[in-house]
This record gives C-alpha cells, sequence and structure tokens, in this order.
C-alpha cells in the first residue's frame, strides 16, 4: 500500500474518533485496519496512538506522523490540480471557505467577476464557522478562505481585501440621517444577535458605554435580526458588508450610520480587517491566482 494511503487511514482513525468508526468512513473492514495499523507502526519500530486509554489518541510520534501527513497530502492534491491545469488547459477547480454569513454577500459579486473572466471555471463554496474552515484550510481541504484577520489566521499567507466595520442598522422609516448615533442608540429599541459571538458582546458592550435600553428582541442570525428591523421594531449592529453588498431591496428599507468608535477605548473590536488567506507553503494554481485578483478588485469596489 502507498504511503499516502498509510497517511489517509492514519488521519482517518484520528478524525473518526477511532478504528471502527475509520473503518466504516473508509469502506474496508475494522479487522483489516487494525491490522494495516500494527503493520505500520511495527515498520516503523514506534507506536501512533497510545491504546491505554478509551478511546484511543495520538501518541507524540502519532501527532508528528499526522501533522506530516497532512502537510504532505495537501501538497500531492495541489500538485494534482497544477499538472491538470497544464494537461487540459483550463483552470482547475477552486474550493473556497467563507462563513454562510458572508457568503451570501460577498460571494455573488465575487463569482459573478471570476466567471466573467473564467466561464469554464468551476468554483466549490463552503461555508463554516471560522474554526472549521481555519481546519480545512490548514488541511489542504479548502484552497482559498475568506475571513478576518486575527492571531488564529497568522499562521497562513494573507492578501487584504478590505475593511470591516460595524455599523448601526435602523429602518429606513425612521428618518435618522440628522440625529447623533448615540441618540439614536440611547432612545431607540436595540436587537440583538448571536447571544455569545462577537456582535452580541459588541452590541451589550456598547449599550453600556452610552447608558441605552436592554434589548427586549434577540436573535441568533442577522438576517432575522434585518427583518425585525424593516419592520421598525428596532436597530441591530450589523458588518458593513451588510450595505455595501447588499441588494437594492434590501438598501431602500434600511439606513445604516457609523459608530464613532473613536469615543470608546475598545474602538478596534468594532472594526476588523478581511482577507483572502492559503496556505503558506501552498504553490497556488492559474485558477487560485485568477480568483484571488478578482477578490481583490471586487472587494475594493465601493
Amino acid at each position: 500500500m502507498s504511503q499516502l494511503k498509510s497517511y489517509e487511514y492514519v488521519i482517518a482513525i484520528v478524525e473518526q474518533g477511532g478504528i471502527s468508526q475509520a473503518a466504516e468512513a473508509l469502506h474496508i473492514a475494522q479487522p483489516a485496519l487494525s491490522r494495516y495499523l500494527k503493520k505500520l507502526e511495527a515498520d516503523l519500530e514506534t507506536d501512533l496512538f497510545d491504546r491505554s486509554v478509551i478511546p484511543i489518541r495520538l501518541t507524540e510520534a502519532g501527532r508528528l506522523y499526522v501533522e506530516t501527513g497532512r502537510e504532505i497530502l495537501a501538497a500531492q492534491r495541489q500538485l494534482a490540480k497544477q499538472l491538470e491545469e497544464l494537461r487540459l488547459g483550463r483552470n482547475a477547480v477552486v474550493r473556497v471557505g467563507i462563513s454562510p454569513t458572508r457568503s451570501p454577500y460577498l460571494m455573488p459579486a465575487l463569482i459573478g467577476a471570476y466567471h466573467s473572466l473564467h466561464p469554464e471555471g468551476r468554483v466549490v463554496i463552503e461555508e463554516h464557522n471560522s474554526a472549521e474552515l481555519h481546519r480545512l484550510l490548514s488541511q489542504g481541504e479548502l484552497d482559498l478562505m475568506i475571513s478576518w484577520l486575527d492571531a488564529d489566521t497568522a499562521a497562513f499567507a494573507c492578501v487584504p481585501l478590505f475593511d470591516e466595520e460595524i455599523r448601526l442598522a435602523v429602518p429606513g422609516s425612521w428618518h435618522c440621517s440628522s440625529q447623533d448615533v448615540m441618540d439614536v442608540v440611547r432612545q431607540r429599541q436595540m436587537i440583538c444577535v448571536g447571544k455569545g459571538l462577537a456582535l452580541w458582546h459588541l452590541t451589550h458592550r456598547l449599550i453600556e458605554n452610552v447608558g441605552a435600553k436592554q434589548p427586549v428582541i434577540e436573535c441568533q442570525s442577522i438576517e432575522t435580526a434585518l427583518s425585525f428591523v424593516k419592520r421598525g421594531l428596532g436597530a441591530t449592529l450589523v458588518p458593513s458588508y451588510i450595505g455595501q453588498f447588499g441588494s437594492a431591496e434590501q438598501n431602500r428599507a434600511l439606513q445604516f450610520m457609523d459608530l464613532p468608535t473613536e469615543q470608546f477605548p475598545d474602538s478596534a473590536a468594532y472594526r476588523r480587517q478581511i482577507c483572502l488567506f492559503y496556505r503558506r507553503e501552498q504553490r497556488l494554481t492559474q485558477a487560485e491566482r485568477a480568483f484571488i485578483a478578482c477578490a481583490r478588485e471586487v472587494e475594493r469596489a465601493p
């Protein structure tokens, strides 16, 4: 059996949480996988898993084996795509990861720009939370990721796209353009989004800073919060891409107000840089380079 298959089997055991689960996912018999693992460990002259605990877990040698295996498998997948481009003379598939919240706003414009230049280019969009996106990109299961720049993404190569600021979305019927945004927060009802998430904490921080009323409406998604705002039931904090990339119909029903973040000691929390990330060791395919170029142009558009 090939070395690549050995890496795939051991990684499957780790990701599936055990030999039985990995065997099922790999569509092989559990005894066969157990025998293969024992032979592999004998060949390596070291144990990859500690079997004294349940579930079994990686030894230090196992962690090194899995880490190296993931790098090699990612490089092999990347090489296969580059060879495909050379052989067929067309762009390979690009797998892009992005959060479910950003995707409906950012991706239509980006994909439209990419397909206008590369009509046959295939794009697979995967929507996950930030932790899962980081894992998939690290393991080479994503080619590119759109997320914000922070300590967790510092390990990746980074292409800055735009600054994402937090704004106050209010019903268009309120006609607040001439009002001070802090007065709006104090006098009107706030809607809180995503308990425990960044916007939820920012909303409560803002309310505390200005002495406003506690929200009487809480929901999990920005889309739900915006549906309440459109009905005139309150205002909510949203990332700036909601207005920048939202539909004309949506934006006619809403008004977006800038927050005077310089008044707050933690104002950096109201602004973050959105970037496109890829693995530092990744040799970009023609398709990935083209996609990055389109992203830089689209996301800089006003």
